[in-house]
């Protein structure tokens, strides 16, 4: 099951007869092109997700060595509801980073946001409505982990999720399902499921000479190119997306603070909270920190364990759009609001009941990955580093049945 398939590191790639653009020198990735996962009936979809186990978080016992300032330029990408609302720029956000007061934090209206997919009568229905239906459980041979949409088609999760580092090969059989919802009473799947057609890992990693050390690296993220359903839909139509950043985005130094810090919401199946089928929240500080051999993280405190592995970590967490509070009275919006995914669950210390922290590559520009930006003429994904060297490898333009241009990316 964990055989090792025909790889494509540079040059054109040919998926299913989607084709894009030779990748540039600062790609350096490796796609899975010869992926293809088979299609579940319902009755195979339930077994499977039966018989998962969640994924082994990787483990480590470092401590982190905070940073004190925030370097360098940021951005974001927009998200989607998965109806007509898409998010805007932070001067018509409700929510915000943070204010002159120098204390990150995040608000949303309490709602219940777009839904389709599951009844109200449901213990399942909150992780079938927006803002939570875009993350969701990746099942495949090297078992159950946490994963959610960036794009209408894209998925992003942890690299160790997608193959063992080091090892030059990838785990397949990849099933995500969003937004679903298990107990000994209930089992809830709003939105089917879907199966990938590529996989893509940065090339470090797939050759283990990532910088860091143990767990703790520059690049455990990884990107799943879904297949359309049955009537050629994309899933990120039906249910949305999240946004994601690079360059430390809606973090602050201030003289409260004392460290580069910002509120974040972290989104997971861990196995030690409900066996790892009902997803979890968690709401609270993170910090910009290394570990020792130079690998760049953000580091929090937490319960999550194996299963949460590639879940989002995501600042001003909330509705989008419409769902957005009406500000009045003088209220304004702060700065850096807008919704998106700054890091996925990578590693945490080896025991459960002690230290209790959770790690994360960042997302953006680091030893291995030095590019500004991949927003040319060839490519419309925007973003920095690793992030945009991933994306920018299966999302390029200019040929007819490239991703993007079939609409797997826009």
């Amino acid at each position: 099951m964990k055989s090792p398939r025909f790889l494509f590191v540079a040059g054109t790639l040919f998926v299913s007869g989607i084709s894009t653009l030779p990748a540039y020198a600062a790609d350096d990735v490796v796609n899975n092109s010869s992926s293809s996962s088979k299609t579940l009936s319902t009755r195979e979809a339930l077994v499977k997700l039966k018989n998962s186990k969640p994924f082994p978080r990787q483990t480590g016992n470092q401590k982190p060595r905070f940073e004190s300032s925030v370097k360098g330029a940021s951005g974001f990408s927009r998200s989607s509801d998965g109806g007509r609302e898409r998010s805007r720029s932070a001067r018509n956000s409700g929510s915000r980073a943070y204010g002159s007061f120098g204390i990150p934090y995040t608000s949303t209206r309490v709602r219940v946001g777009n839904v389709s997919g599951t009844s109200s009568s449901k213990k399942g229905y909150l992780s079938a409505t927006y803002p939570y239906r875009p993350a969701g459980l990746l099942i495949s041979s090297g078992g159950a982990c946490s994963a959610q949409l960036i794009g209408p088609s894209i998925l992003i999760t942890a690299a160790h999720c997608v193959g063992p580092f080091g090892e030059k090969r990838f785990f397949s059989d990849f099933t995500f399902y969003p937004g679903v919802y298990e107990d000994s009473s209930e089992t809830n799947i709003p939105y089917g499921t879907w199966t990938s057609v590529n996989e893509v890992l940065p090339g470090p990693w797939y050759r283990g000479t990532d910088s860091g050390s143990g767990a703790c690296r520059n690049n455990d993220l990884a990107i799943v190119v879904l297949n359309k359903n049955s009537k050629g839909e994309f899933l990120g139509d039906k249910i949305g997306w999240y946004g994601y950043s690079w360059g430390n985005y809606s973090f602050l130094n201030s003289s409260k603070t004392k460290r580069s810090t910002a509120a974040v919401t972290t989104l997971g199946y861990p196995g030690l909270l409900d066996n790892g089928k009902i997803m979890q929240r968690q709401d609270g500080p993170a910090y910009l920190a290394t570990c020792s051999g130079g690998g760049k993280q953000i580091y929090q405190g937490s319960n999550f364990t194996g299963g949460s592995s590639g879940g989002a970590w995501l600042v001003n967490f909330g509705s989008i759009g419409k769902g957005l509070p009406s500000l009045s009275g003088g209220a304004s919006k702060g700065s850096k609001a807008n919704q998106a995914v700054v890091g996925v669950t990578s590693w945490g210390a080896s025991d459960p009941n002690a230290r209790k922290d959770n790690w994360s590559s960042r997302f953006g520009r680091n030893k291995e990955y030095t590019k500004k930006s991949y927003k040319t003429k060839h490519s419309k994904m925007v973003g920095q580093g690793n992030i945009g060297s991933l994306l920018n490898s299966i999302c390029k333009v200019g040929e007819k049945n490239s991703y993007y241009n079939l609409g797997y990316c826009k």
